[in-house]
This record gives structure tokens, sequence and C-alpha cells, in this order.
């Protein structure tokens, strides 16, 4: 399957996607691996309505750069579901302190939860450089509908099995716009226009399985598993 868009990020994509597999192959996938920019709570649970085991990397964990600085991520923040509160790596709480409104596109808007630390004890932390910069007083998190889905996929992704799946995801994907671009030396679209885009890309795709079933086909007859019909 391949799809074009004009979206700025891949959260849009991924039923797309599976629609356009289903359409070509006739049949899904049992397992899929994706990164960071499709996760969305939606796609999780369109995945679960598919009956698809996915896999998609679900932002990062530990560090974040600020200014310049290393800090602590929010996956160094515990959650406590039951208090409603974060913990932070100097063993601070971070209570819920307020909501407010956080626009999602198209018009729409959704709740979130804001957790904001005591700026005296951020004041004393000896961790503080490694938490805030030097503008920031307090530490503040929000936290929304997607972060239990989101907390759940990451410690699904954690396991030995998705590093398998993920590898192998890199083996089999990423190889194809290499070999787009530096053999067969597609470096940018000759038209324009979204439809014509798509068509375009659809050409290159035919032109690469192209590629690759000859290539499978002259493997075998080197093995002798060919025999010639004619």
């Amino acid at each position: 399957g391949a799809v074009v868009s004009a979206h700025p990020n891949d959260m849009e994509e991924l039923v797309p996607m599976l629609d356009a597999v289903q359409d070509t192959a006739g049949r899904t996938f049992d397992k899929v691996a994706m990164d960071a920019g499709y996760f969305s709570a939606s796609n999780v649970k369109d995945l679960e309505t598919r009956k698809v085991d996915g896999y998609i990397a679900a932002g990062p964990d530990d560090w974040r750069t600020a200014q310049g600085q290393k800090l602590f991520g929010k996956g160094q923040f515990q959650y406590d579901a039951e208090q409603d509160t974060y913990t932070c790596p100097g063993d601070q709480t971070l209570p819920h302190t307020s909501d407010r409104k956080e626009s999602v596109g198209g018009g729409e808007k959704r709740s979130i939860g804001v957790y904001r630390s005591e700026r005296a004890a951020c004041g004393a932390c000896p961790l503080k450089a490694q938490c805030l910069t030097a503008k920031q007083s307090y530490k503040q998190l929000t936290r929304g509908a997607d972060d239990p889905v989101r907390d759940a996929m990451k410690a699904k992704v954690r396991s030995p099995e998705w590093e398998a799946i993920y590898r192998r995801r890199k083996g089999v994907v990423e190889p194809v716009f290499g070999i787009l671009k530096e053999t067969l030396g597609f470096r940018q679209w000759s038209l324009r226009g979204l439809s014509k885009v798509r068509g375009e890309l659809a050409l290159l795709v035919i032109a690469y399985d192209v590629r690759k079933i000859w290539g499978k086909m002259r493997a075998q007859a080197r093995k002798g598993l060919l025999v010639n019909s004619a």
C-alpha cells in the first residue's frame, strides 16, 4: 500500500494505510510497527477494533532538550492514578492543580489536567539543573485523554518482542526510500497537485515492485528453481 497526503504529520495516515493494504493485498496485518508520528489514542483504538496487534513508538521516555540543556522528560515522572499526582525524580509530588482546554484541530478542544510543583521544593532540589531551564522556577506537566493509552503503549513497546518487531520494520521499510532515491534516482516530484502526485507515486511503487520481483526471479533462476516454459 502507498498513500500520499498533505497532512503535516502521520496521525491521520494509519487508517488510510491499513485500508490501502487491505484493498491491494486482500488481507490485513497481524502486527504493525510504526514510529511516533502515528501515535494517538484513536489510532490505538482503531487497531484494537481491527484486531491488529499494534506497536507504536509513543514518544521519548527519558530526556528532552530545552535551551541547550538536557532535562528530565515526562517519562521520568511517575504518575499515581489513585492520587492523581506525579512524582518527580527528586521524589517531590506534583499535584493536579487545574484544568485547561487544548485545541486538537478542526475547531475541537479537549480538557487536559495541569500538574505543578512547589517553587520552594524545586529551588532547594539538587536535581534542579537537570529538570528546569534557567528561566523556570517550578515544574509543570499536563495529562490528557491520550496519556493512559500512551503509558500502556510505552510499557508494551519496552518488551523484547517489540524490539524484534521494530528492528524488522527498519530493515523492511527504510531501505525502500533509499532505493527509490539512490537506485531509481527519484529526488523530487515531477508533477503538481495531490492527485497527480499520487499517480506519480503509484508508478514509482510499480517500478520498485517489478524490480524486487525480477530480483527474486533471478535469484531463483541461479538456484535452478525456475524452469523456462517456452
